[in-house]
């Protein structure tokens, strides 16, 4: 009976101890609420901007891109240091987040409390000790950098006017639109990024075009693309490898180009008129 007794005790025990070691206490995460970037105006006062995710370093870890707003657990506790970028979407439609270089970092120190939750509004604006800004158009002057671009004060984006091309099914069905020639080439290996508003009936292509110095043409290429939009959109491109491809190819100046059409459906165009409309165009490297 004795043996029996110290059986039942010892299989107790171990049976005990198996279950804490399979089942440990777990701990209690605090929890950091990320809402959408504050974006302050920049270089060009517009307020126009499309920070979708937000990319976040806690106590030095990095814990991954967020669609904003989100609530993430958090097993530190007490003070940490919080560093977060601003995300976007390359090249309109890519569904995979990244960090916009030309964006200043957002850092914060707060207070972990496990099972508490703090709130954090990040800011963000340009980073100007690193962007260099070699073209931009935001249609509020008399000048148009750009041809075959009119000016309107009618439903625009932001400031004093917008862009607006117009296509005429009879009379202008295909429009190549063109910024002024640059001259002003980054440096190989620079990051470039294309940024636009844009308003548009019918899709669009956006990409760059160079000329040597006969003024042939010795590179194009018009990778992006835009579907239409019945309201206000902002896009970022990043040109990095089409401003390399340019430097590289003898190009002695180079041009934004924006082409469109009247789409056609069985040898038909699909519609009598189309309006695009564009606003705040940079070009912006480091």
């Amino acid at each position: 009976m004795k043996f029996l007794k110290l059986y039942i005790v010892l299989f107790l025990t171990i049976t005990f101890s198996a279950c804490d070691v399979i089942n440990p206490e777990e701990d209690i995460p605090a929890y950091i609420e990320l809402l959408p970037f504050e974006y302050t105006a920049g270089f060009d006062g517009s307020n126009s901007a499309n920070i979708t995710e937000a990319w976040i370093i806690v106590g030095g870890e990095f814990l991954g891109a967020f669609d904003l707003p989100k609530t993430i657990p958090i097993l530190n506790s007490g003070e940490v240091d919080v560093i977060i970028d601003a995300g976007i979407k390359d090249n309109a439609f890519d569904p995979t987040p990244s960090i916009y270089p030309f964006y200043e970092r957002y850092r914060e120190t707060v207070n972990l409390v496990p099972g508490e939750t703090i709130s954090i509004q990040p800011r963000t604006r340009y980073d100007m000790d690193v962007t260099q800004v070699v073209f931009q158009e935001n249609f509020d002057d008399g000048t148009i950098n750009f041809t075959d671009v009119a000016k309107t004060v009618e439903d625009v984006k932001e400031g004093g006017g917008s862009g607006l091309i117009e296509l005429n099914k009879d009379a202008l069905p295909l429009l190549i639109v063109s910024s002024l020639p640059l001259e002003e080439f980054p440096t190989i290996g620079s990051t470039g990024y294309v940024e636009i508003d844009y308003k548009n009936d019918v899709p669009i292509l956006i990409g760059v075009v160079g000329h040597d110095i006969n003024g042939l043409e010795v590179y194009a290429d018009f990778p992006y693309g835009l579907n239409p939009s019945t309201e206000w959109k902002k896009a970022y491109f990043n040109f990095t490898n089409m401003l390399n491809n340019l430097e590289q190819s003898n190009a002695r100046v180079y041009q934004i180009r924006i082409l469109s059409q009247i789409p056609l459906e069985n040898g038909e165009f699909i519609m009598e008129n189309a309006e695009i409309r564009l606003d705040n165009i940079k070009l912006l490297t480091f």
